[in-house]
This record gives C-alpha cells, structure tokens and sequence, in this order.
C-alpha cells in the first residue's frame, strides 16, 4: 500500500509517482504479460482516444430529448450513433446505454421486470450464478424472493426440466434469471423461454461475458431465442470501455428500464458512449471474425492443458464454446497460489468458485478462469495456445521457478504487439 506523509511542496513529487505507475501498469499489462484474464480486453487506439476526448470534461444528464443542461445537441448526436449501430448489431429495437458496468445493468433489468415481493428463479451460483441476482445482490434490495433454477452436473450445470416445471409452477416467478461468470456453453434458452411465457414470467440474460460472442454469432442469440431482454459488459468480449448494455426487443420492458435507468443514474460518462460506439462499430466489422477465433483460441488452450495433465473441465463436451476455460486448480495448491505464481510468471488469470467447490463453498476457490480474448486481439493463434499451455503447467504444476518463465512470456509476446481487429489494422 503506498503510504506517504508529504507536505504541500512534495505535490509534484506525488504526481509524478502517480503518473508513473499508471505508465508501468499499462505498459506491463499490454507489453509484458500473456492476460488470460476473461473478465478484460483491450480497446483499440480510437475507442481509447475518446475517453480522454472533451466529452470528458463536462456531464449531460438525463438521456436524448430529456435533459435540464443546455448544450447537448452534440452529445444527442453521438448517442443517436450509439444505439443506432447497437440496435443493428445485436438485432434489438430499444438499447439501454448508459449503465457503467455490468453490474448496473443487471440492477436496472431487475428492477425493470420485477416488484417487491416477486420470486425469482436464478441460475445457481454453483454453476457461476452472479451475486448480483443472488440473495445478497439487487434482489435483497428489491425484496425479491430467489430461489435456484434446478440443475445438476458435475463440470457444467445441466437444467433439470422435470423439477424447473414444478418450481415455476409452485413459486410463480415473475422473472428467470439466466446467466454465468463461468459461462462455457450455451443455455437450453428457448426451451426455459417457452416455460417461462406459460407462466407469465420474463426472461433475463445476463451476458456479461459473452456480448462480444453474440454480436459476432457464434454463442446463442438470446432475444431471439425468448429473453425479454439481454444485460451485459462492454469491457469482456466487447473491446470496449468499462460498462454496460442493456437490449430489448419488447416496448413495455423498453420503456421499464428506460424510467429506472433515469431514476438510478444521472450522469453517465458522455466519453465512455463514444469510446462504447467505436467498439460496436468496430464488431460491427470484425466480430464474427474476431469471436471466431476467439473461441479457437479458447478450445486449443483448454485442449493443450489437458494434454498437459491439468485436469480442465468439460472435457467430454470438448471444453468450451466460449472465449473461456476452466481448470481444477485443488491439485495444484489450490487457486490462490496458483493465480499469484502465474502472476510473477507474468501470465494472468483468475480464480474462481467451481462446481466441485460446493456445497462447502469457502473464500479459497478450487478454480482457475482463463479467457483468450486480448490474447487473440493481439494476433496470438493456436500455435501460440499451446507453447502458453506450456508455460502455464511448467508454472503451477511443475512449480519452476516463475522469474525464469517469465523471461519466456516476453520472448513469446514480443511479436504480439500490434492490435488487430480494430480500423486501420490488416484484419
């Protein structure tokens, strides 16, 4: 923790060390390190040109058509932009923009289709069911009722049909959560939308891993499989700026999360709409290229692991047909250690709850996550998958020292240092 007592003449110095450190995080981070962090991507130089842009300076409240500052008619312009290419990207008719995180537009979506009192039926955490539609989340301030969708499977949550039938029938949702920090594959969608609309029940997406894999076409297309409305990140598979969307295609749930949108947020960051529309337009262009061969990435990781002798998950499912990638790290020392050895082996990752870890769920998860989505904006392919698999095993599973791996990461991503998938690059 830096901790300094400094009088009014050291500011300079204080600023300087600040500067500093930003320079060496963004440098190491994008120079440095093989990031096989899943929950992070990397914008190109245009989206990350708007943020610093003027929009900066100064805040326009409200939304298009609805503001008490004067002085928007060029911000109204660029969030016209905004929605009209993400309303042709995700083939939505109304498009929330404003949320700044994930998480925010997980809340205003519950908020948007239910009222207190409501039971909800969540996709388990077990299975990487958020916290944010779990008991502790929104639902406890909305006083929602949350039980868990019903599931069973050892690696991957499989619905049980039987039972969920007999929940919604018993409980009477008034929403169905679905949705996963561990999403691998496909959910069973149109099957539970079919139940859900029976029962009068909405049908919430949580994508926040995944938008950038459904723009490109290759995960599932969740409002046209039933979901009455798609919530997610713009800073995972989306190469964005940290933030949110929220998609619907039904006006009465348009016009619920539009009112709450106003009533729980002000002011928005007017640079991060404009930087968040650089990076649609760019999928526009790119994503079903890019998500492609992101999910090849992720399946020639996961594969080379395996052969490795790490024991990564789904492996009779062919592992993943995500950007991400599971591994039982509980032989290996456990997650914690092996997150912090990969890390001074300058390989990134995360650790994560597993389903193996419950039901005695402790704050020392079994998993480790890995995601290829920077890795393979950089250019990285399934060659270079496999020298990683390497790298990663020789760290955490035959424990070499990891100062020696890492001069091996720079010699590996060296090369890798032009972005790719973005205007104005050969993609």
């Amino acid at each position: 923790m830096w901790e300094k007592d400094f009088e009014d003449s050291d500011y300079p110095a204080v600023l300087s060390d600040l500067t500093a450190l930003v320079e060496e995080h963004s440098a190491w981070i994008s120079r440095d390190c093989l990031n096989l962090v899943s929950a992070h991507n990397v914008m190109s130089p245009q989206a990350r040109a708007m943020l610093s842009s003027g929009l900066a300076d100064r805040i326009m409240a409200g939304r298009i058509g609805n503001r008490d500052h004067a002085g928007s008619r060029f911000i109204d312009r660029i969030e016209e932009i905004c929605i009209a290419v993400a309303r042709r990207l995700f083939g939505a008719r109304f498009v929330e923009y404003r949320p700044m995180s994930g998480t925010i537009s997980n809340g205003i979506s519950i908020y948007a289709i239910t009222r207190p009192g409501d039971g909800v039926l969540a996709w388990p955490k077990k299975y990487g069911g958020h916290f944010t539609f779990q008991d502790e989340g929104y639902p406890f301030y909305r006083n929602l009722k949350v039980s868990d969708i019903p599931c069973e499977g050892d690696d991957v949550g499989l619905v049980d049909f039987g039972s969920l039938g007999e929940s919604i029938a018993t409980e009477k949702p008034s929403a169905i959560i679905l949705g996963s920090s561990t999403a691998l594959f496909p959910f069973p969608l149109k099957r539970i939308a079919d139940l859900a609309s029976e029962a009068g029940a909405k049908v919430m997406y949580d994508g926040a891993h995944v938008m950038g894999l459904i723009a490109g076409g290759v995960f599932q297309d969740p409002l046209r499989e039933g979901a009455a409305l798609l919530s997610g990140s713009t800073q995972k598979t989306i190469p964005g700026p940290v933030g949110g969307l929220i998609l619907t295609n039904d006006q009465s749930v348009a016009t619920s999360v539009q009112l709450t949108a106003d009533r729980l947020i002000t002011n928005y960051q007017n640079n991060r709409v404009a930087s968040l529309t650089v990076a649609l337009l760019e999928l526009s262009s790119f994503g079903r290229s890019l998500a492609d061969k992101v999910v090849m990435n992720a399946r020639a990781l996961a594969g080379a692991l395996s052969k490795q002798g790490l024991v990564v998950l789904c492996k009779r499912q062919g592992f993943t047909a995500s950007h991400q990638l599971l591994v039982d790290a509980s032989g290996l020392g456990g997650a914690t250690d092996a997150v912090k050895r990969l890390e001074d082996a300058n390989i990134l990752s995360t650790r994560i709850p597993i389903p193996s870890d419950y039901p005695s769920h402790t704050e020392a998860p079994g998993g480790l996550r890995f995601g290829t989505n920077e890795v393979t904006r950089f250019g990285m392919g399934p060659k270079e998958m496999r020298a990683i698999a390497q790298l990663i095993t020789r760290t955490i599973a035959d424990r070499e020292d990891p100062r020696s791996i890492r001069k091996e990461v720079l010699e590996l991503k060296r090369p890798f240092d032009r972005l790719r998938f973005a205007f104005g690059s050969s993609d």
